[in-house]
């Protein structure tokens, strides 16, 4: 059980019979590791409509064992469904699609996965039990008209649940991320931060360097001592030789070269090259990422109650007493020996954990603050995040945004991106033209109607007056290709998209990595796609 908000559960973490599975899943808890797929086994998710696009993005979310699936979909196997569809065969034609598709799906993972299904069309669902939604975790609409889609997000998006709608048409195909706020604790920057506060090294750490004895050391301890000790203990050895710290880019390349000196052989003493080669990171001025600037300056961290919103208030309110986020703890590999790496990391440990320890105190007082139990947040929660602080990141989603609900400005800002006669976002201007056609017109491109190119590229160009754009961003070639494949759906394009689509799922569930805010779009016949955030 979980009673206390980032309290560790009885689960994959903890359990010495759950150590096949850590075999079974090693190669992914590498990536998201156990907490991440504690999330993902605990996730209740479920699909609208079992079209090939559905099986694909599950197929991607059954294999690295999601808690349980529940599959949505009235109609039966057809003669189409078994050219594009890899999880019916012949012998389900005339079947439930629902029950076809999650009985093969089972089959991948039986004994982590449950697999469930009903039998009955999506959109009387949406219209007549919404509160069937209620127990998932996230909810995903494949191959969905965009009324019934505006009328889900609403569903989901008052009970706080995440949706993703996705479709293809032929070689064209997209998908939206709709839903409320969205907190990511382990963004996995390419290129991560070190903290090892060098420019203003805490007391312990301070101590470790000074307390350093180099002429007393033989050549082997003198080339295994770390250099974070060695840059803090030649600055101020420099401080006392020259009364200041080095001011301007010469003195500091000074300083760089002062280190070399001390060196008995840098072309052996890699230890002492590792320090020449971070010298200048001594007189670096702590700054924090935009990113974190903007979490502290989000509305939400004043009045947000929200566990992730109540730590980062803490670590503002640490960082604006101490000019510092709290420290990691983590230190990067470096030359030493044994004992120095140990006594340094367990420096960096310890100042920590009592970083962690101050912003806790922050964190109780709040809750005390907003009438909430002071044990509702976990030590081990605020740990995690102040673990993580310069990964904190925030995504703000809104409802499903389709022709008739998005705002102009969203397009008016990208407009000069459509003058691009082959940008992905004519994919989008083609496909809401598509479902503006059937919205006037109760047909789809392509659908065998007279003049049904002339039809559509009209359809669409009053689509664009509507939405405000000017009539030279309309690409015909686009809405032709749109029109050869009508509402089909090409298995190359759906394997693409049904792992975009599990990918993102992954991680709405984990919280690691950001998320693409709001909509993605992929261009197969160029092989290029797009990201754009529609409001």
């Amino acid at each position: 059980t979980q009673s206390t908000w980032g309290e560790s559960t009885n689960s994959l973490t903890h359990t010495h019979e759950n150590m096949s599975q850590f075999k079974k899943y090693d190669r992914q808890l590498r990536i998201w590791g156990a907490e991440g797929q504690e999330q993902i086994a605990s996730a209740k998710l479920c699909l609208l409509n079992a079209s090939s696009l559905g099986a694909e993005t599950l197929k991607n979310l059954v294999l690295p064992a999601i808690g349980s699936f529940t599959i949505v979909d009235g109609k039966k196997v057809e003669v189409s469904d078994t050219g594009n569809n890899f999880f019916v065969d012949e012998s389900d034609i005339g079947r439930s699609r629902a029950q076809a598709v999650t009985e093969k799906l089972q089959e991948l993972n039986p004994s982590d996965v449950k697999g469930n299904f009903l039998e009955e069309d999506p959109a009387q669902l949406i219209s007549k039990n919404p509160d069937f939604f209620s127990e998932f975790t996230l909810v995903i609409a494949s191959q969905m008209r965009d009324r019934e889609c505006l009328a889900l997000s609403d569903i989901c998006q008052q009970r706080g649940i995440p949706l993703i709608v996705c479709r293809c048409y032929g070689l064209f195909s997209y998908l939206s991320i709709s839903g409320a706020q969205h907190t990511i604790i382990e963004s996995k920057p390419d290129f991560p931060l070190d903290d090892m506060r060098l420019s203003s090294p805490f007391p312990e750490l301070l101590n470790l360097a000074v307390s350093l004895d180099l002429e007393k050391l033989d050549d082997t301890e003198h080339a295994h001592v770390p250099f974070p000790l060695l840059l803090i203990y030649f600055l101020e050895k420099w401080k006392k030789e020259f009364g200041n710290t080095p001011q301007n880019y010469e003195e500091k390349k000074k300083f760089r070269d002062y280190v070399q000196s001390f060196s008995r052989d840098i072309q052996k003493e890699e230890n002492f090259a590792e320090a020449v080669k971070n010298a200048l990171k001594l007189f670096i001025v702590p700054s924090i990422k935009s990113s974190t600037k903007e979490l502290f300056d989000n509305p939400k961290c004043d009045f947000d109650k929200h566990p992730f919103w109540i730590v980062t208030k803490a670590i503002r309110q640490f960082y604006q007493v101490t000019s510092h986020l709290p420290l990691t703890g983590v230190i990067p590999d470096m030359v030493s020996d044994t004992v120095s790496y140990i006594n340094l990391q367990k420096a960096y440990k310890q100042k920590a954990e009592a970083d962690v320890a101050t912003i806790h105190g922050y964190v109780s007082n709040y809750l005390t603050e907003y009438g909430l139990n002071p044990e509702h947040i976990s030590h081990e929660y605020t740990a995690k995040l102040c673990r993580h602080v310069h990964d904190l990141c925030f995504v703000q989603y809104t409802g499903f945004k389709s022709h008739s609900n998005v705002s102009p400005n969203s397009f008016k800002q990208l407009e000069y991106k459509l003058e691009e006669k082959n940008s992905p976002l004519h994919v989008l201007i083609a496909v809401w033209a598509a479902e503006y056609l059937y919205e006037k017109q109760g047909h789809l491109a392509g659908a065998g109607v007279n003049n049904g190119n002339e039809e559509f590229e009209f359809v669409a160009s009053e689509m664009l007056t509507r939405l405000g754009l000017s009539q030279s961003v309309l690409n015909n070639d686009f809405l032709a290709e749109m029109s050869r494949y009508g509402d089909s759906e090409l298995h190359t394009t759906t394997a693409f998209l049904g792992g975009v689509v599990s990918q993102e799922i992954i991680k709405l569930l984990t919280h690691q990595f950001v998320p693409v805010s709001n909509t993605f779009v992929f261009n197969g016949v160029f092989g290029s796609s797009a990201v754009v955030n529609l409001f």
